[in-house]
């Protein structure tokens, strides 16, 4: 037994004792219990593309670091989630660059007849308009008549069309980071 801790109030000559001989009983403190998980890029990703939504739904998001061209926001949003998440470095404000980065990693991008099921961060590709999946069939965007906006991934392929998706997990070979997480 460590010097100075005792099994029971008996067992301590100092503890108060209380009538009959039995010891005070101390309540129980509730430590928090946390743990630290490994979380692929993408689904940190579509976590922030989703609290930015979730903060201001329709709001006409911008970063002026990127552009201040309303038209071209919808490249700018997505870009600046998986840079936050550490997807990317080089920001774009361009939906061409972003298909060019998914194009350029062998294996990351997967036109409309491939059979591809995206993962929760994975980017959305249409003539004139990009987004992100964030899980659960549905697709965060930014677009210049509403602001940010939350599709179904049906609804928005007909809306704005569909070229492509990019692989998250594919262009970063698989890449994590650790995360804390509360268990309570």
């Amino acid at each position: 037994m460590i010097e100075g801790l005792s099994k029971s109030a008996d067992d301590n000559p100092t503890a108060a004792k209380a009538g009959g001989g039995g010891g005070t009983s101390t309540p129980k403190v509730e430590v928090p219990k946390t743990y630290t998980v490994e979380v692929p890029l993408g689904e940190i990703a579509a976590q922030k593309a989703l609290d930015a939504y979730n903060a201001a739904p329709g709001s006409q998001w911008l970063n002026p670091d990127l552009t201040n061209d309303m038209e071209n926001s919808c490249a700018a949003f997505v870009s600046t989630m998986y840079g936050a998440a550490g997807v990317m470095t080089d920001l774009t404000a361009s939906g061409n660059n972003l298909d060019a980065m998914f194009q350029s990693v062998k294996g990351a991008w997967y036109g409309p007849n491939d059979g591809y099921s995206p993962s929760a961060g994975d980017y959305v590709s249409g003539p004139g308009h990009v987004g992100m999946y964030v899980g659960n069939n549905t697709v965060i965007s930014r677009d210049s008549k509403g602001g940010l906006q939350q599709h179904d991934l049906d609804q928005w392929k007909r809306e704005f069309g569909f070229i492509g998706y990019g692989s998250v997990a594919k262009l970063t070979g698989g890449a994590t980071a650790t995360q804390t997480v509360d268990k309570n």
